[in-house]
């Protein structure tokens, strides 16, 4: 590793800009990426960070940053935020004070990056881009070279020494006015990015240290298998040897396989040849990689018994002067390493998009997880994508003065344990591998397709049977969430109709759009269900709580509630009918209200309903 390791991590999440939305993630991704860049067992980086500071100031500083840049040493400059292309085409990177008619003065610009970093003394230059690209400008006035996609090679072929690794390559314009909709994905790189760093899983080759390349196969697997359409990027300019990025804390160093040659000469019946490959062991043992070694170490002690004398006396010879063999790490190791606490339980009821995400994250943290997570079935593929939800109290039912609101949504204050909800409804893809296994019927899709498409015409028996088998395959408990978790889940700390505002539109859901709420307009009727993660998420992370299929909860139907929405039927042949919650493609839109409440028999299925697990959490 370079002797001297500096890192510049520059992260914006305010603007000031009306046509650039504020983001949540940077801050929180900017804080655990120096945490595992700055300690000494991973990266050993001497960092700095920037957040939420004025153009000038951030530009000041990534030129101060390469022009101090010796040639051994290593510079790591990380920037998260929003990524821009002017009419000509140019890439910009956003600032606080950025202003879109003024690009050229008000943001780091990519030309400006490239001169400094192409001018740096440093033959080890990272560059690693967490952006929210967005096409921040007025309808119609786009020039056509800047199109839908951008190649960052544009902007940094030519250099020498760099290592540029993108989030993604894709531009995504949406506009609402002239302003941009839409945050697009920002933290699943950089928490992906950590994970490897922090776990040692980016070292691939199981050698102890975590190399640009390797880095970059894990984050293009992990990314692309966590969210599909975002591909991570990287480019490769002169870099001078093979540029380690950070060590790998909990190294289990795996023997690898020995060259042919030598391991014919470990065979050989002459006993010159066998010390001659005794000697090369030997070599191997101070200066191979990990794996090496691990596996000089083994052929030693078989060859410790030759039947040559001198062979012997020569192998023991190498193996008391050996460093000892590395251990995998005990137990106990992981355990020393404190995790957060656990947040006390708040009432998040009006609780801001950026609240209710910062305590998402401190709630994963505690539970020695990230916000999205899978977990491996017994063929050790992975299971559906669940969120962690944090506890918290809120006001479940709706106000008085709610439009379309229904007696039974009396508003009371209710607590929830922290538990962890599917990011989307179960799919048929997920339901069919499950009806496989236990030979059981599948349901009909009614010609819609299956797939990515929620899964329907399952009855609440048919969903609880499926939450059993998963809790079977993973080793831990899931289950239908009760009808108290799946409102607060899907609130995410609003107390508006809806989790994303105070009306609704079929650009944010699926149902019959003939139908309208409070001031909303008139849309689509798609008259069947769509492909889950087609809509936007809530401040969770969970999609379609709207619309798309109604989604069964564990708790039997109360009209005044009663305490039965804090409840999961154990029994399913007791009680009553079942509560299901969100609406669906056939609902009109006060149905897909956080509130609103339906129900039906345990033992029925239908074309509008399907079921969204939940999974209990334990320290």
């Amino acid at each position: 590793m370079a002797e001297n390791r500096s890192a510049l991590i520059v992260a914006v999440s305010e603007y000031q800009d009306a046509g650039l939305r504020q983001l949540v993630a940077p801050p929180q991704d900017a804080e655990a990426l120096a945490r595992v860049l700055k300690d000494p067992t991973i990266g050993g980086f001497a960092i700095k960070t920037l957040l939420n500071q004025p153009a000038c100031l951030v530009n000041r500083e990534i030129e101060a940053f390469f022009t101090s840049g010796a040639k051994d040493d290593l510079l790591l400059l990380y920037f998260s935020g929003h990524g821009l292309k002017d009419a000509a085409g140019r890439l910009h990177f956003a600032t606080i004070d950025t202003d879109r008619k003024l690009l050229r003065s008000t943001t780091i610009s990519a030309a400006l990056l490239h001169d400094l970093m192409n001018d740096c003394d440093s033959r080890r230059q990272v560059l690693l881009l967490d952006c929210c690209y967005s096409g921040a400008f007025a309808r119609g006035k786009t020039h056509h070279k800047a199109g839908e996609t951008v190649d960052i090679g544009e902007y940094f072929g030519q250099g020498r020494g760099q290592f540029v690794l993108t989030a993604s390559d894709a531009l995504q314009y949406a506009f609402e006015g002239d302003a941009v909709s839409g945050e697009g994905v920002c933290s699943i790189f950089t928490d992906t990015l950590v994970r490897g760093l922090e776990t040692g899983e980016a070292d691939l080759d199981g050698d102890g240290k975590i190399t640009c390349d390797e880095l970059y196969a894990y984050l293009h697997g992990r990314v692309t298998d966590r969210m599909p359409q975002q591909k991570p990027r990287k480019w490769a300019f002169a870099a001078e040897g093979n540029i380690i990025i950070a060590r790998n804390p909990r190294p289990i160093i795996k023997p690898v396989a020995l060259p042919a040659e030598l391991r014919e000469s470990i065979e050989d019946p002459r006993p010159w040849v066998r010390e001659g490959a005794a000697r090369h062991l030997g070599d191997l043992l101070q200066n191979g990689n990990k794996g090496l070694a691990a596996a000089a170490q083994v052929a030693l002690q078989g060859m410790a018994e030759d039947d040559s004398l001198k062979v012997r006396a020569v192998v023991a010879e190498i193996l008391k002067a050996a460093p000892p063999p590395t251990k995998p790490p005990e137990p106990a190791s992981d355990k020393a390493k404190a995790r957060p606490a656990l947040p006390t339980i708040q009432n998040v009821h009006g609780w801001s998009a950026q609240q209710v995400q910062t305590l998402q994250q401190e709630t994963a943290q505690a539970f020695g997880l990230t916000v999205e997570f899978c977990d491996r079935l017994q063929d050790g593929s992975e299971g559906p994508t669940m969120v962690v939800v944090p506890g918290g109290r809120f006001l479940m039912g709706s106000p008085p003065d709610e439009p379309e609101r229904r007696d039974s949504e009396r508003q009371h204050e209710v607590e929830v344990a922290p538990f962890a909800l599917g990011k989307f409804a179960a799919t048929f893809e997920e339901y069919d591998r499950f009806a496989t296994a236990t030979n059981r019927e599948k349901p009909s899709d009614k010609d819609w397709g299956r797939g990515r498409r929620p899964v329907i015409n399952v009855s609440w028996l048919d969903a609880v049977a499926y939450a059993e088998w998963l809790s079977q395959q993973t080793g831990q408990t899931y289950r239908l969430p009760t009808e108290a978790e799946w409102e607060y889940a899907c609130r995410a700390g609003t107390t508006t109709p809806f989790s994303l505002g105070t009306t609704i539109s079929t650009e944010q859901a699926n149902y019959d759009g003939n139908y309208v709420y409070g001031k909303g307009q008139k849309g689509v009727y798609q008259q069947e269900t769509v492909e889950v993660g087609q809509f936007p998420a809530n401040s969770w992370g969970l999609h379609e709580v709207h619309g798309n299929v109604w989604e069964w909860t564990g708790s039997e139907y109360a009209g005044g509630y009663g305490g039965a929405e804090l409840q999961t039927i154990s029994d399913p042949n007791s009680g009553g009918s079942r509560v299901l919650r969100g609406g669906s493609w056939d609902s009109e839109p006060e149905g897909l209200r956080s509130a609103a409440r339906f129900w039906f028999n345990p033992r029925t299925g239908d074309l509008v309903a399907g079921f969204r697990l939940a999974r209990t959490l334990t320290l």
